[in-house]
C-alpha cells in the first residue's frame, strides 16, 4: 500500500506501548497488607506469562519497526532495531522459541 512511514510509525507507537506495560508488570506495587503466599504465588505465575507474552510482542514490534526501516533506506536504524529484536527474544524467550526462530 505504500505507507511505510505510517507503518513505521505503528511500529514505534506498539514498543512504547508495550514497554510501558512491561514497567506495569514488572515494578513492585506499594501496598502494605500481605496476601496469602498460595495468591502470591498464582499472582506471580501469571505476571511471568503476562511477561513473556509481552516480550514476545515488543520483539516481534522492533522486527517490523527493522522491515519498515530497511524499506525506507534506513539501514543503520533497521540493523540496530533487528537486533533489538533479537535480543529481547533470546534473552527473555530462549533460543528454541518460535519467536526467536522466525526472527533470526
Amino acid at each position: 500500500m505504500g505507507r511505510h512511514d505510517l507503518a513505521m510509525h505503528h511500529a514505534q507507537s506498539a514498543i512504547m506501548i508495550v514497554q510501558a506495560s512491561l514497567l506495569m508488570v514488572c515494578l513492585p506495587e506499594r501496598k502494605e497488607n500481605k496476601n496469602k503466599n498460595k495468591q502470591k504465588d498464582l499472582k506471580e505465575e501469571g505476571i511471568k506469562q503476562e511477561f513473556k507474552d509481552r516480550i514476545s510482542i515488543l520483539a516481534v514490534s522492533y522486527h517490523n519497526l527493522g522491515v519498515e526501516q530497511e524499506f525506507l533506506k534506513m539501514y543503520q536504524e533497521a540493523i540496530d532495531s533487528y537486533k533489538q529484536a533479537s535480543a529481547f527474544a533470546l534473552k527473555y524467550l530462549g533460543s528454541e522459541d518460535a519467536i526467536y526462530s522466525n526472527i533470526n
